[in-house]
This record gives structure tokens, C-alpha cells and sequence, in this order.
């Protein structure tokens, strides 16, 4: 018995001394190309009314409700939403023809992530090129959040790609359950 509590201590330390010292920072990329012309994917990307189209996230959680703010084009565009999955704001902070960037707040504004879109036109398709990064802030389990957010945003970041490409394509949208 008092094996098993010294081990089952010793693991619990390790857990939490593991916390401390792993990365709290996240990044996230994927890159789709889409068969359609930069100015059709720019004008679907910066619209965040748009994103209940192709965004996966709608699929994950049925319960959410999405609100577009006043202006939903460009710069200073916003979106909040709320759900089983939780709460947040989104807010675009840059639109260029090739770049559009965004900041996003989760859980009450508790946790800040950034976003972009970079994209390059090649031999007739649009490059897209989805980033996201922030940091969690938490001593013990920040290291594990941040790389929870990692795997989850990149996975959700590529099935949302390919929504958005099947749309832009004309292909019939598949959602998976």
C-alpha cells in the first residue's frame, strides 16, 4: 500500500513538474489549395457571415448559435458565438488581397488566439494557408492546453479548408458526425 502511494505521488509530481517546464505557447498550420480564383476565396473569407458555410465547428457542436456583428466585411467585422463547446468573440483586424488576419477570444475573453489567412495564386488554384497561434496562460496545465489547442485548431483548421474548397468548387459539401 505504501508502494502504491509513493508511486502514485511520484506520478502526480511528474505530471505537474512536466507542466511547468513544457511550451505554453501553440501554432497551428494548414494549407489547402482551391481551384478557384484569389479574389472568390478572399471575398468568402472575409465575410464572416460566410464562415456558417464551411466553418467545421458548426458540425462539432449543433447547439451553437452565432451572432455577426454590425459590420460583417472586412476589417473590424465580428462574430460571437455561444454553444455547448463554449463562448467567444472573433474580430477581423486586417484584409488585404492576400492576407487577412483576425484575433479571437475564448471562454470569456480568458484565452486569446490570433489568426491568418495567407493567400498565393499558382498555376490557376489559390494557395490557402490557415495560422493560428496564442498562449495559454496557466502554470501547471498550460503545456498540455497549449498543445491540446495545437492538435484541435490544425484538425478543425484542414476539415474547414476543405468545406470551404468543396463550396468554392461547386462539389456537394460532406459533413462528417
Amino acid at each position: 500500500m505504501k508502494n502504491l502511494i509513493i508511486m502514485t505521488m511520484s506520478v502526480f509530481l511528474l505530471f505537474i513538474a512536466a507542466g511547468l517546464i513544457m511550451n505554453k505557447n501553440y501554432y497551428a498550420s494548414v494549407e489547402v489549395p482551391i481551384s478557384a480564383p484569389i479574389k472568390v476565396v478572399h471575398a468568402k473569407l472575409n465575410d464572416l457571415g460566410s464562415w456558417l458555410e464551411w466553418g467545421e465547428w458548426n458540425v462539432k457542436d449543433p447547439t451553437l448559435k452565432v451572432q455577426t456583428g454590425e459590420v460583417s466585411q472586412g476589417v473590424g467585422a465580428t462574430n460571437s458565438w455561444q454553444g455547448e463547446s463554449g463562448s467567444g468573440r472573433l474580430e477581423l483586424t486586417k484584409s488585404q488581397d492576400d492576407h487577412i488576419t483576425y484575433n479571437v477570444w475564448f471562454a470569456k475573453e480568458a484565452l486569446k488566439n490570433h489568426g491568418e489567412f495567407l493567400l498565393r495564386e499558382h498555376k490557376g488554384q489559390t494557395f490557402v494557408q490557415w495560422n493560428m497561434w496564442g498562449h495559454v496562460n496557466h502554470p501547471i496545465l498550460g503545456g498540455y492546453m497549449a498543445k491540446f489547442m495545437e492538435v484541435m485548431n490544425k484538425k478543425i483548421a484542414k476539415e474547414s479548408l476543405y468545406n470551404l474548397k468543396n463550396i468554392l468548387e461547386q462539389k456537394p459539401k460532406v459533413l462528417k458526425k
